[in-house]
């Protein structure tokens, strides 16, 4: 889009879109963020790693994940500078610098880190990663979009979504892609791990004394996914156009994280039953949540949004508080112990911050009283 066409609000969301990005790049290249060197390491390793010969080993599906980590950060930025009025060419090619400059640090910390190797063939990669989303966002600004905004101009009340949905739906893909990773409570998120308590100097086991005993952890797991399906169908009547079919969009979401949750158990080193996560309590909790999502259809927009962000706060609170049962933690076990870190640790970030940004974005959809309507 043009920058003299993008409003202030699409700006906001594209900036907050671009350094929840960053964020995850940050968390998974970073990860575990345990056991750091001290910092005099920088000064005396420096960056030889540069110059350092290429790696002798290497593998097919590294390479295209430092590659393909890159390519959302190369598509946004342009974008995001083209709101300061900059030329294509200049704004692509900070962007370009930008992005292998954010890499090269990254790659710097790695070696900070015992369990991770800092590799100029990943800075290369990301860096042709980032150039691949640079030359899809100026292809689609000079070659697409000018054919987009005419047909969505004559066919607005065909789309399914409202204007300046677009980060809400990069929201529900994150969220689809967070189910990879075995939660406690089914399509939860936003669940502090062991790491985080030790980053912020509290003690994990002394956690477990807070958490919801194990009598009444199932029954908390159900009221979780309840919850969890009343947000999305919030989330939904956010981005939804006045008319489209809200509930049907929000079915097909919750059939979406379940294929993910689905072909996530064959991601495991040891391969699950696709459908083992899908727990008695996690059954009530959605056959329950049907007709409540039904209900909530009888509410205008500004009250939907608002039970669905009320919900997401209590299924994020209730999924930090319910403890794990013996099958979730060898499933989150098995999890930590793939092969591939940077993707591993990814998913775990996007699954972490989710509800936290989807809160954000919900509250900012809150519309007007005045302009609160019934979909």
């Amino acid at each position: 889009m043009h920058p003299r066409q993008r409003t202030p609000r699409r700006s906001a969301g594209l900036a907050i879109l671009t350094l929840a990005i960053v964020a995850a790049i940050v968390y998974g290249t970073l990860h575990p963020f345990t056991g750091w060197r001290p910092w005099s390491s920088l000064r005396a390793i420096g960056i030889g790693f540069v110059f350092e010969p290429w790696p002798r080993y290497w593998t097919r599906f590294d390479l295209a994940l430092n590659v393909a980590m890159y390519v959302p950060l190369g598509l946004l930025l342009p974008f995001l500078l083209r709101g300061r009025r900059l030329p294509a060419w200049l704004a692509a090619g900070l962007a370009l610098v930008a992005a292998s400059a954010l890499s090269l640090l990254l790659e710097w910390l790695q070696t900070l880190l015992p369990g991770r190797v800092p590799s100029r063939l990943d800075w290369t990669a990301n860096t042709v990663g980032a150039f691949v989303g640079i030359a899809l966002a100026l292809g689609f600004e000079r070659f697409v979009d000018p054919h987009w905004q005419r047909w969505r101009a004559g066919n607005h009340h065909r789309l399914p979504v409202d204007d300046g949905a677009g980060l809400g739906l990069a929201l529900l893909f994150a969220w689809w892609l967070a189910q990879a990773a075995p939660q406690v409570i089914g399509f939860g998120t936003g669940r502090l791990g062991d790491a985080a308590f030790v980053m912020l100097g509290i003690d994990p086991a002394g956690v477990d004394a807070w958490r919801l005993p194990e009598s009444v952890a199932r029954l908390a797991e159900g009221v979780g996914v309840f919850l969890t399906v009343i947000a999305i169908g919030g989330l939904v009547r956010a981005i939804a156009r006045p008319g489209a079919r809200w509930f049907a969009m929000t079915i097909a979401a919750i059939a979406c994280a379940a294929a993910v949750r689905a072909a996530g158990a064959y991601w495991l080193p040891a391969p699950q039953a696709p459908f083992g996560w899908l727990s008695a309590a996690l059954q009530g909790g959605l056959l329950v949540s049907l007709p409540a999502l039904l209900a909530c259809g009888w509410l205008d927009r500004r009250q939907a949004i608002a039970v669905g962000l009320v919900a997401l706060v209590l299924a994020t609170a209730l999924h930090n508080l319910t403890p794990a049962s013996d099958y979730q933690r060898t499933m989150i076990a098995a999890a930590d112990q793939r092969e591939w870190a940077n993707l591993t640790a990814l998913i775990a970030a996007i699954g972490f911050a989710w509800p936290y940004a989807a809160i954000a974005f919900l509250g900012a959809r809150l519309p007007p009283r005045r302009d609160a309507r019934r979909l």
